[in-house]
């Protein structure tokens, strides 16, 4: 569960950052209810996209912290890829996301999914002891 320092460091960092980005996306290690209590406390500057990891429920769009922030969490064991489509950039400072601004899906990874042989060469590469 982040703390509140960790929240006003967190708050600190994204304030600085998003400014100078179109679009500002967030990776939490902090499980879905650690995530939860970050975007109830509704911080004054959040990301635009949290994308969700370690244990918790699993879902691919929510808005959260007033409509500012889409929070997404993956479905167990790597089995999708979750898919956003921008249909409109994140403006202003009183920016709130909308059905009509992003679309989503999981992609279902299984067999009629073809291997892509660049990808395949980072594994290979890959130390997995």
């Amino acid at each position: 569960m982040p703390d509140a320092l960790l929240v006003e460091e967190v708050t600190r960092a994204v304030a600085k950052v998003k400014p100078t980005v179109d679009l500002l996306v967030a990776l939490s290690p902090w499980g879905g209810y650690g995530e939860k209590a970050y975007l109830d406390q509704s911080p004054d500057a959040v990301p635009h996209i949290l994308l969700g990891s370690g244990r918790g429920m699993s879902f691919v769009k929510r808005f959260s912290s007033g409509g500012r922030v889409l929070w997404s969490r993956p479905y167990p064991r790597g089995k999708t890829v979750t898919r956003f489509t921008l249909k409109a950039w994140p403006e202003g400072d009183n920016f709130e996301w909308s059905d009509e601004m992003i679309s989503s899906a999981a992609e279902l990874l299984n067999d009629a999914v073809q291997e892509n042989p660049h990808v395949r060469g980072i594994f290979d590469k890959a130390d997995t002891k």
